[in-house]
């Protein structure tokens, strides 16, 4: 029988940097400081604790080693060094980092879940080779063929991803996960198939997906066993990819794993904004398994500051999940410390300033299946006798009930790459035709400029149509240079 609590505002902590940012030889109220301190009057309710990538131990370990031992323990920086020094002084001094973070969860009434990455391959870049681990290196026949997963941009350079189409793979997996969970008091488990999602063929997802249905049974049975002998029942989350189709076509069976209650939570997400909220809920139905969209931390470096965190936390909140989890957002009392207090619900969001965006690429990979199912930019436009470019941007319902004398200024942008006053285009939105509009220089990029138009605020519905037609493209760039949509933001500024 599930007995999972109702939770609202999930934080995924990567406890690796964690170590990281903290100084050398630090003790643990350091640490403390370091998790619990951003959180204070946050509303989090939940802690999802990542440690080791899923790698390498950052506690102690009778499984994993820990970070380095595959290179002799010489690193190539000063983070992944300070990942393993710190770890190191912390066991050498008698103390636990995953024991501190559990029993600081406990002192502060916080759940706290293992935060376990199935498949993490930041060790592929040069700059991340020390994460490499050991077992890579020893079990080439566990890794997928770098050719087979050529990401959104075509790149193959994937080679360190794990094949979990092998037993032994997912085996040596469980034995990680049991560990952990033996020996340290988590109220929960996530298992985090968005670090990375390369465990089938590309293609194949559909037709393996039985064998990680069989891996997550697995899973909620060895946690139905130590909960057991706990007298507690230990919760289970997975956090999948973007829209519900894309975690069939990877090979997660979200509605088989939620109709048999091998599962508690779902999260959705990894970086893209379009989260299949509908979708999923519809999918969950009945299952008594809460559903929540993935804030990530980093839309684009260019774009993620405050206001566009707020905007696409109030967008995702505005389609009625369960509640709403945040990835890599990495708070400091200097940094992001008041963000997290406003984005866990949309009373805290209330009133402050926003920048709602439309999906784009960024450069990380991820399988095919985020991008595929979802319209982003950028988009490249053509010339066009009638039918104009519809694209969709959410914008929640932060306007709706505004006392009249509430002082708001909305202002539509868009920025289309080398476009000029010779270009012939046409704009609406929501069904509106928009005059000329006016022009600022985008910052940071050489003769760009964003179009802008202002916007009465009886005119904003939580989901609005931009319209763009090129009707006729400047004669001297028509053959070299395509007039390219880079971004589309509706800004929302109070006061």
């Amino acid at each position: 029988m599930r007995k999972a609590k109702r939770r609202s505002y999930l934080f995924n902590w990567d406890g690796s940097d964690c170590l990281a940012m903290l100084k050398e030889r630090p003790t643990e109220r350091d640490l403390l400081e370091q998790v619990f301190g951003p959180l204070e009057g946050s509303g989090v309710d939940t802690i999802c604790y990542m440690q080791g990538v899923g790698n390498f131990a950052e506690y102690r370990s009778e499984v994993l080693p820990l970070a380095g031992e595959n290179r002799g323990f010489r690193f190539n920086g000063v983070s992944s060094y300070k990942r393993y020094a710190n770890v190191k002084h912390f066991l050498d001094n008698g103390l636990d980092p995953l024991e501190i973070v559990t029993r600081g969860a406990r002192e502060r009434k916080l759940d706290v879940f293992f935060s376990y990455r199935l498949n993490d391959i930041h060790d592929h870049w040069p700059d991340c080779i020390d994460f490499m681990p050991r077992f890579k290196a020893e079990h080439p026949e566990w890794l997928h063929p770098k050719e087979l997963f050529p990401d959104f941009h075509g790149n193959t350079a994937i080679t360190t991803a794990l094949d979990y189409t092998v037993k032994d793979v997912r085996d040596f997996r469980l034995s990680i996960i049991r560990e952990a969970m033996e020996n340290y008091a988590f109220d929960g488990l996530e298992l985090d198939f968005m670090r990375s999602p390369f465990y089938f063929h590309w293609d194949k997802g559909l037709g393996s997906a039985y064998m990680m249905t069989d891996f997550v049974s697995e899973v909620r049975g060895m946690l139905d066993e130590i909960g057991g002998t706990r007298g507690v029942y230990i919760e289970l989350a997975v956090r999948v990819c973007t829209t519900a189709i894309g975690s069939r076509m990877a090979g997660f069976d979200v509605e088989t794993w939620a109709k048999r209650g091998l599962i508690d939570h779902v999260i959705a997400g990894t970086g893209g904004l379009n989260i299949d909220t509908k979708g999923y809920k519809q999918l969950l139905h009945g299952t008594g398994v809460s559903f929540y969209p993935c804030l990530y931390g980093d839309y684009e470096r260019i774009a993620s500051n405050d206001n566009v965190m707020r905007g696409v936390a109030e967008a995702l909140l505005a389609e009625e999940p369960d509640g709403i989890y945040a990835f890599n957002m990495y708070p400091t009392p200097a940094r992001r410390a008041e963000l997290v207090k406003q984005i866990g619900s949309l009373e805290t969001l209330k009133g402050l300033d926003k920048t709602y965006i439309v999906d784009m690429d960024y450069d990380y990979i991820l399988t095919r299946e985020e991008w595929r199912y979802n319209l982003h930019l950028p988009i490249t436009l053509g010339e066009t006798e009638r039918e104009p470019l519809l694209i969709p941007i959410r914008a929640g319902k932060g306007l709706a009930g505004l006392p009249p004398e509430t002082n708001v200024r909305i202002r539509l942008k868009i920025w289309i790459k080398d476009v000029t006053e010779d270009d012939d285009l046409r704009f609406g939105f929501n069904g509106m035709t928009l005059a000329a509009p006016l022009r600022e220089s985008v910052e940071g990029e050489f003769a760009q400029d964003w179009l802008v138009w202002e916007l009465d605020r009886s005119r904003i519905i939580p989901v609005n149509e931009v319209s763009i037609r090129l009707a006729n493209r400047n004669r001297h760039l028509k053959a070299f240079a395509p007039a390219i949509v880079q971004r589309i933001n509706l800004e929302v500024k109070f006061g």
